[in-house]
C-alpha cells in the first residue's frame, strides 16, 4: 500500500478546508444538511473528506453526518472519522455540524491561517451559543 505524498495531502487538506469555509459562510450552517439522511451506506453522509496517512496507512479522513439512530443514541450530529480498506475509526463526535466544521477546520488550517479562521468562524459560533444560553 503506497502512502500519500506530502503534496497530495497538502492539496487534499486545502480542498477540504475550502469546502468547510464554503459551508460555514452560509447563513444557516445546519440547514444545508437537513435533506441528507446520514445513513451508513449512503453517499450523502460524507460532508467533507481529505487524504492523509494514519499510523502509516493511507487513509481518508472526513466529517460525516450521523444517521437518525446514532444521533439519538450518541447525541452526535456529526463525527470526525478516518477510514481505509482495513479500518474505520471515529476520532471525535459533535453535537452540531457547525461545531465539527469549525474544530476540524482549525486542524486543517496552516499556522498562518488559524487566527483568521478562528476570528471569522469560532467567535461567531461562540456568540451564537451565548445567545442561546441567555
Amino acid at each position: 500500500m503506497k502512502k500519500y505524498t506530502i503534496q497530495q495531502i497538502r492539496e487534499s487538506k486545502k480542498s477540504a478546508l475550502d469546502q468547510i469555509k464554503k459551508f460555514l459562510d452560509a447563513e444557516n450552517v445546519e440547514e444545508q444538511f437537513k435533506d441528507r439522511s446520514g445513513d451508513y451506506y449512503s453517499k450523502d453522509k460524507f460532508l467533507v473528506t481529505w487524504y492523509a496517512n494514519w499510523k502509516g496507512i493511507p487513509s481518508e479522513f472526513g466529517i460525516d453526518k450521523t444517521d437518525q439512530f446514532y444521533a439519538r443514541y450518541s447525541r452526535y450530529k456529526a463525527i470526525y472519522v478516518t477510514r481505509s480498506l482495513f479500518h474505520e475509526k471515529q476520532l471525535a463526535g459533535y453535537s452540531s455540524i457547525e461545531r465539527a466544521l469549525i474544530e476540524i477546520g482549525l486542524k486543517l488550517c496552516s499556522k498562518s491561517e488559524k487566527e483568521a479562521f478562528f476570528n471569522k468562524y469560532a467567535i461567531k459560533y461562540n456568540e451564537k451559543l451565548k445567545y442561546k444560553i441567555k
